[in-house]
């Protein structure tokens, strides 16, 4: 990647997550007021958002598992995996008072673009983990252990 492609990337994801920011800021009292069906529905919409932004250079945590890592053999194209999911995410930044195009990049940069890469069939095994009322978002990894995945550096 040239420096003009790594300048311009940079400038996508700042001006992403500037638009982010000011959406989610907008529909803050709409979310608050909104019922669980809503509010679930209005998360749905920023994690999308969230997930086309671009990948940052150290987006990869590189960890990946080793059903991959056995596909990767066969030439099966592993998923990538969010460490933490986008709805969660997403409910993080409707935490912040008063959210910030800064607080969207570095909450992006830092922890929402990280990925492992996982095969497909497990990528299905562990959305059940992932759910808001059983996600621990101080131990994301967790998720694999419960889904009986081993993660390999």
């Amino acid at each position: 990647m040239t420096d003009k492609q790594k300048t311009s990337k940079m400038t996508i994801i700042k001006d992403r997550c500037a638009i982010i920011s000011e959406i989610v800021n907008k529909l803050k009292d709409t979310y608050e007021n909104s019922n669980p069906n809503q509010q679930s529905f209005i998360k749905t919409i920023i994690g999308a958002a969230i997930w086309y932004i671009p990948k940052p250079d150290n987006f990869w945590t590189e960890y990946i598992s080793e059903g991959a890592v056995n596909g990767l053999k066969v030439k099966n194209k592993p998923s990538e995996e969010h460490r933490i999911p986008r709805k969660i995410a997403a409910k993080k930044l409707f935490e912040f008072d008063n959210l910030t195009a800064d607080n969207v990049k570095e909450m992006y940069e830092n922890v929402f673009c990280k990925i492992h890469y996982i095969t497909s069939e497990e990528n299905k095994k562990v959305i059940k983990f992932q759910k808001e009322n059983v996600f621990d978002e101080n131990n994301p990894d967790e998720v694999y252990l419960k889904a009986n995945i081993k993660l390999i550096n």
